[in-house]
């Protein structure tokens, strides 16, 4: 068995503490890493995946606004 598909299997029997326990050991991984972050602060990590969906969403709005604004 895979290790990641065991351990998810794993985290609905976590209760919310252990979660959190969880997800700080990730952002230590993370920032040990340096892989990927953007922006590291005391609430958590900005990642390149985290910038390319807010710039996704962002530009999607501008072409919607564009579409709408279009009168020919």
């Amino acid at each position: 068995m895979n290790a990641v598909v065991g351990i998810e299997a794993e985290l609905s029997n976590l209760g919310t503490v252990d979660l959190h326990h969880l997800e700080c050991v990730i952002h230590k991984l993370y920032r040990k890493r340096n892989d990927r972050v953007i922006y590291d602060d005391t609430y958590g990590l900005w990642m390149t995946e985290d910038q390319t969906s807010a710039a996704s969403e962002v530009f999607a709005l501008f072409d919607e606004q564009e579409e709408q604004n279009v009168s020919c």
